[in-house]
């Protein structure tokens, strides 16, 4: 076993170095492999197919330019591209006769234009291996574009039941489903639209939000994604009393981690590991707790690191200053708005934050210091809150 890696990686075996292709001679190349590919598929999806055809074989040939001629490289560059065309023809109802056809032509007009694009400028074994290399493109862009086809196709024949548990199992829980842009693109959604989780604490969602139609409502009642569009006042209305966490806007392709963190922050608003009385908690809000259970051995490291110097103080000493110093963290306004938010007179509020700066001194200037003790304390203080009401505990410190 070697940890060297080989010389030659296979991206690179299929590399060499090209002539510089004028833009001139790189245009004629790609209108005649255009036209050539549009001539190729039924007459029906003809005027479809001269719009989206156009950009594809533009960036296709782009990406082989800049790969240094590497077909395995540069067909990776395109793939989520080419894929698209496969998925747009199945939409159009087109078939896989099309795309044999279309890329029949297109070789053709690759054979045809070639000798023309370069000009003598490659030859003898060179030109060879620019022929082999661009076959070799040629054939991986077709399979991707068949597989992406047959899979659309897929997509489409299941009824609308399956496709959409199918789709909101992929949006909700498996943002890695590689059928997920198909599912998408046969429900008509847009793969860049903004949605934004939304999850209940406790109450299921209202049925009149699960019905809306812009609204996508997951299998169970408790969670549902709405358009970025919507303000926090038409997602109230929309909600009744029922309290929610909502991750940030994300695009409806890769939404399932936001889905996952709001989820998350449901579940410590439900067990009781923070507290917040807002109906729409933001999941930024619940950013301690949730790193808190996310990491807890890393976690049990950062108190020790930043809240150590508050062991050898008194139980309800250390619950007082760790839930102003947090209240400080997380606010970030002056002491006497603090003092009224955390309920405590000014003259409390300063004698407090006096004795916080005494003991953390400089940490509480340094933005990473100041990060870890608010992962911290959110885990420490439901402890020593516990502390501090059960003196039989403090007997045993």
């Amino acid at each position: 076993m070697t940890l060297v890696a080989p010389e030659n990686p296979a991206h690179l075996r299929d590399a060499q170095t090209l002539p510089p292709l004028s833009k001139s001679r790189r245009q004629v190349l790609q209108r005649q492999i255009w036209r050539a590919a549009v001539g190729g598929v039924n007459s029906e999806l003809r005027p479809a197919a001269k719009l989206g055809l156009q950009p594809v074989v533009s960036r296709a040939i782009d990406a082989f330019l800049t790969c240094n001629g590497s077909s395995s490289l540069a067909s990776t560059q395109v793939r989520a591209l080419v894929e698209g065309v496969g998925r747009d023809l199945a939409l159009l109802g087109g078939s896989p006769q099309d795309i044999d056809a279309a890329f029949a032509a297109a070789r053709a007009a690759v054979d045809r234009g070639l000798p023309l694009a370069v000009a003598g400028d490659l030859a003898g074994p060179g030109y060879a291996r620019l022929r082999r290399n661009l076959a070799d493109y040629l054939t991986s862009l077709h399979k991707h574009i068949r597989e992406a086809y047959l899979r659309m196709r897929r997509t489409l024949d299941l009824t609308d039941e399956e496709r959409m548990r199918a789709l909101t199992a992929a949006l909700f829980r498996d943002g890695s489903d590689r059928n997920l842009p198909n599912l998408l693109a046969a429900a008509g959604l847009d793969p860049n639209a903004r949605l934004v989780p939304v999850v209940a604490v406790s109450a299921p969602l209202p049925s009149t939000l699960l019905v809306e139609t812009e609204v996508i409502a997951a299998a169970g009642p408790y969670e549902a994604l709405v358009p970025a569009a919507w303000s926090d006042a038409d997602l109230c209305r929309q909600l009744g009393g029922t309290q929610v966490v909502v991750a940030p806007p994300t695009a409806a392709g890769q939404v399932a981690e936001g889905a996952a963190l709001a989820r998350r922050g449901a579940a410590v608003l439900r067990d009781g590991t923070t507290e917040d009385e807002r109906q729409i908690v933001p999941c930024a809000d619940l950013a301690g707790s949730l790193l808190v259970g996310a990491h807890p051995l890393l976690t049990e490291l950062v108190i020790d690191k930043r809240l150590g110097v508050l062991a050898d103080t008194g139980p309800r000493r250390r619950v007082q200053l760790g839930e102003f110093l947090l209240a400080w963290l997380q606010h970030g306004v002056p002491i006497a708005r603090l003092a009224t938010i955390v309920n405590v007179k000014a003259s409390t509020a300063h004698s407090r934050m006096q004795v916080i700066r005494e003991i953390f001194g400089d940490e509480l200037e340094d933005p990473m210091a100041r990060i870890e003790l608010i992962v911290g304390l959110h885990a420490a203080l439901p402890r020593w809150r516990i502390v501090d009401q059960n003196p039989r505990l403090q007997k045993n410190l």
